[in-house]
């Protein structure tokens, strides 16, 4: 085999040599014969260019010569001087052919006359610079000049002169063309191309326009002007890019035949080598018998027949075939009379189990054929791949086991018929039906029918690269209970990507759906009600105002915002659960008055309607229904019955709008509604003005949510200064807080701690200010021992929550703050609205040792028998009796009173908003004990 491929190389190399050096020498001859015929035709161009340039030559001179003797002869009087230059120019043109015309042009360039003299003078002709031109004291040439009528002309030009003064110009107008084609003679053939160039632009060219060939140029002398003359040849009549494919492709040709007539010698040199060494290199045993007076001999076999048959080199021919079957132990077996078999046409074709000296080999396979004269036989181990099909059954069978053991699962198969044909024993766990009963049954039946109608709608599974598939099916079992099953199928497909058979596993998802389907309605709906949630109703609101305005309608339908009316008194009076009963009987209600329309339940007592498609008209009719409903609802428990009313908030659905638009304008009208006086259903409207105030108050609350994410507060103090109290106890102060805006400036609390209470935010400014204060007390150790009294202001939603002053008794306990230090103001109402809630967070911290001070004292409701009962120890006295003191006698006994009260309770007074000293001197002989305003110190930042 090694010989072969070299000897191959060799000839190839031989080949490629011969070739080569072939086509090399032809070439040289045909570049030979070129270069011959290319420089006959160089010197014929030479030719032609000198004869054409000597013709210029010629040309331009005689027409400057005839110009200068008309200039030379100029007469200086002559009664008709135009009637001599036209006789004296007619006569030059009947001499000299391809003149246009003769021009004489006035010093002045305004008096012109032509010869001929019919047609006028043409204006690029006057407005040559004549007045240059005549400094250079001889003949000029013009470049080419292009008329009106697309004629090329050229022009000579010359100054008269007399007594060194010019009188004008003579102009020789030539015909460019006429005169270049005169001067090409019989040049200007297919035999001869040209091109002629002024400088870089084309003036004139051949018509056939053929470049291809040998190229002259030259340069042509015109007067003062040069113009480049190129003379091409035409086409060659020798083609020597013809002739030198046409010579490679015979030198070629000519060397593939001689290599092919060695190739096939040499082919049937190494032939038999070859053969000898693939059986030489064979795995199998191969030996050949030839006929010999009517007995089969061994004339040749293979190494590996020695090594596995036992029989040697010497048994060639010598061993006849019967005594191979012998040594084989294959007597007296049809093995006898196979090569008659053969010899008649037959092909022997079988796999034994033998018994040789070679213990490793128990099984082979053993092939006969008939080459001519000759008997081939061929025997192969192949007891590895027999132990490999008995480990396959063994494992299939064991896979068989495991099948059937299957829970939750089952097998089938489908045949390429389209039947299902086998189904595992595990199918009776999930169906009830045996495998036979199965396949039986089915076939005709709801399960098969799925299948063959998703194998008919998905011609795209036979694609090779999608050979697994996963769909579901539905199907009712033996007690009639529907199955949902998910069937994944594995394609068996043959070499030509035929399908062969459909395997597929069954699995049971029954439980799996059904609890997908819980955890689906239980992500989209209300636990309590049933109702959809916040979550779903925001999905059905987004997909609406995605989808567009339909039709001719100019909107896409409403949105209603519902909040009950006092909820917060049945959950107060009668508990939580009382509280979800009566969510959960008006959430029947809502859903059954609307149950064509989204209801959503958006957390504790607040609703959200969604009418798609309809007016506000259509939409406010429904609510009022739904209002009247809910008034003739009383809601029942134990020994109690509450009436019930809603605030409805009304807004339509407008193309562009975003669901958080919608929304907040919502909400905004259902405030208004309760505002109003509650039970009652409000219109959202941009130009309405208390919805505006509304809508304010909504977008504080949003700046103050994003002020505490991005702790945009700064706190200032105020002083408290006492009035008889002479030692330096430290310093009294009031804690005051300030927003920043995004700009940077000041926003005082008057503006956002209303939209604060409105919207519950101030229990978490409060924790603000009690941290950030604690915080800035722990830091600065000199504002700590300098501070008597720190007044930290408390807000309603802090003083209920109980939990809220044990991490006021932990902050100040972890950060080492005196709680004698720190006293907490609550306003009059706060405390007195919340009275049973305000007193255990006020006696918690009390007794940690911290004080409280009642704001505000005297706008509210607080009366002086609640003043007893409040476990407060300062009244601040409300500023509005306190800044016009000094000028109202009623203001002057309201302050005496509170401060008497209060000092026989024994709580200290406070007088708010002091802005002059009369009014401190004045509030000093009451006794009151502590001042301050913007008289004793301005706010500042701490």
């Amino acid at each position: 085999m090694t010989k072969t491929i070299y000897s191959k190389a060799n000839l190839n190399i031989i080949t490629i040599l011969f070739v080569v050096l072939l086509f090399g020498f032809v070439s040289f001859e045909i570049d030979q014969q070129a270069q011959r015929i290319k420089t006959q035709e160089l010197n014929q161009l030479n030719i032609i260019s000198q004869q054409i340039s000597s013709r210029v030559d010629i040309f331009s001179a005689s027409r400057i010569r005839a110009l200068e003797d008309i200039a030379n002869n100029w007469p200086d009087h002559h009664p008709n001087l135009e009637l001599w230059f036209n006789i004296s120019g007619s006569r030059i043109m009947n001499i000299l052919p391809a003149i246009d015309s003769l021009v004489w042009v006035d010093k002045n360039s305004k008096k012109s006359w032509r010869v001929p003299s019919n047609v006028p003078v043409d204006n690029k002709i006057l407005t040559l610079d004549f007045a240059n031109i005549s400094q250079k004291n001889k003949p000029f040439v013009s470049p080419i000049i292009e008329t009106q009528e697309k004629q090329k002309l050229i022009a000579i030009i010359l100054p008269v002169s007399s007594n060194n003064q010019i009188r004008g110009w003579l102009v020789c107008t030539i015909d460019f063309n006429s005169a270049f084609y005169f001067m090409m003679g019989n040049y200007s053939d297919d035999a001869i191309n040209f091109k002629l160039l002024d400088g870089d632009s084309l003036i004139l060219s051949s018509n056939t326009y053929n470049y291809h060939g040998n190229s002259l140029e030259t340069v042509l002398d015109f007067g003062t002007r040069k113009f480049v003359l190129q003379l091409y040849t035409g086409k060659s009549t020798f083609n020597q890019t013809f002739y030198t494919i046409l010579s490679f492709f015979i030198v070629v040709l000519f060397a593939w035949v001689s290599r092919l007539l060695v190739l096939n010698h040499l082919k049937i040199i190494f032939s038999q080598q070859r053969f000898k060494a693939a059986s030489e290199s064979a795995l199998d045993a191969m030996l050949i018998f030839y006929q010999f007076d009517k007995e089969l001999v061994l004339q040749e076999l293979n190494p590996f027949a020695t090594s596995i048959l036992g029989i040697s080199h010497h048994d060639v021919n010598k061993m006849t075939y019967p005594m191979f079957i012998e040594a084989m132990g294959f007597e007296g077996s049809w093995l006898t009379d196979a090569p008659e078999r053969v010899f008649q046409g037959d092909i022997i074709d079988q796999t034994f189990e033998v018994n040789f000296k070679n213990p490793n080999i128990k099984h082979i396979k053993l092939q006969m054929v008939r080459a001519q004269q000759y008997i081939a036989i061929t025997i192969r181990d192949v007891t590895a791949r027999k132990n490999a099909e008995m480990s396959l059954v063994k494992r299939e069978q064991k896979y068989r086991r495991l099948v059937e053991g299957l829970s939750g699962h089952f097998l089938y198969s489908i045949n390429d018929k389209d039947e299902l044909n086998y189904v595992s024993k595990s199918v009776r766990n999930i169906i009830g039906y045996q495998p036979s009963e199965v396949i039986n049954k089915l076939n005709g039946c709801t399960l098969y029918d799925e299948i063959k109608h998703y194998h008919m709608n998905n011609s795209s599974m036979l694609n090779i690269n999608q050979k697994v598939h996963i769909f579901t099916v539905e199907l009712y079992d033996e007690k009639n209970e529907l199955k949902m099953l998910e069937l994944t199928e594995s394609l068996i497909l043959d070499d030509n990507n035929e399908l062969i058979a459909i395997e597929g596993i069954a699995k049971d998802i029954t439980r799996e759906k059904q609890l997908s389907d819980e955890l689906l309605f239980q992500a989209n709906h209300d636990a309590l009600t049933g109702l959809y949630n916040r979550y779903a109703f925001d999905a059905k609101l987004s997909e609406i105002l995605s989808e567009g305005v339909s039709g001719s309608d100019d909107h896409l339908g409403c949105v209603c915002y519902l909040d009950l009316d006092q909820f917060k008194i049945v959950n107060d009076t009668s508990g939580h659960f009382a509280g979800d009963q009566l969510l959960k009987q008006l959430g029947a209600i809502i859903s059954t008055e609307l149950n064509q329309h989204t209801v959503a339940r958006l957390g504790g007592d607040e609703f959200a309607i969604l009418f798609k498609e309809l007016s506000i008209e259509e939409s406010l009719h429904i609510l009022k229904n739904l209002l009247g409903k809910i008034n003739e609802f009383r809601f029942s428990i134990e020994d109690k019955v509450f009436r019930v009313s809603a605030s409805i908030g009304l807004t339509v659905i407008n193309e562009g709008m975003r669901s958080e638009e919608l929304m907040k304008a919502a909400d905004v009208a259902c405030y208004m509604s309760k505002d109003g006086g509650r039970n009652r259903i409000s219109i959202y409207n941009i130009h309405d003005e208390e919805l505006s105030k509304h809508s304010i108050k909504l977008t504080w609350a949003n700046e103050i949510q994003q002020a505490l994410d991005q702790n945009r507060f700064k706190l200032f103090h105020q002083t408290i200064k006492p009035l008889h109290v002479t030692e330096n106890n430290g310093k009294s102060y009031e804690i005051l807080l300030r927003m920043v805006s995004l700009d940077g400036e000041l926003i005082s609390p008057a503006l956002f701690i209303p939209a604060a209470e409105r919207f519950n935010l101030m229990g978490e400014i409060d924790r603000w200010v009690l941290t950030n204060v604690i915080s800035l007390l722990r830091n600065n150790q000199k504002l700590l021992a300098d501070t008597q009294k720190c007044s930290i202001n408390l807000s309603g939603a802090t003083i209920i929550d109980e939990t809220l002053a044990d991490e006021i008794i932990d902050l100040l306990t972890i950060n080492e703050i005196p709680p004698q230090k720190i006293c907490f103001e609550i306003t009059e109402t706060e405390a007195v609205t919340k009275l049973n809630n305000a007193k255990s967070f006020i006696n918690k911290l009390r007794r940690f040792g911290c004080e409280f001070a009642l704001d505000d004292f005297g706008v509210g409701m607080c009366s002086f028998a609640y003043l007893k009962n409040l476990p407060v120890d300062t009244i601040k006295i409300d500023g509005s009796f306190v800044k016009n003191l000094c000028n109202d006698e009623s203001d002057r006994a309201i302050v005496k009173s509170i401060n008497d009260i209060a000092k026989s309770l024994g709580k200290k007074t406070i007088a708010e908003f002091v802005g002059d000293k009369a009014t401190e001197q004045l509030l000093k002989k009451m006794s009151v004990d502590y001042v301050q305003g913007y008289y004793i110190d301005q706010p500042s930042e701490i």
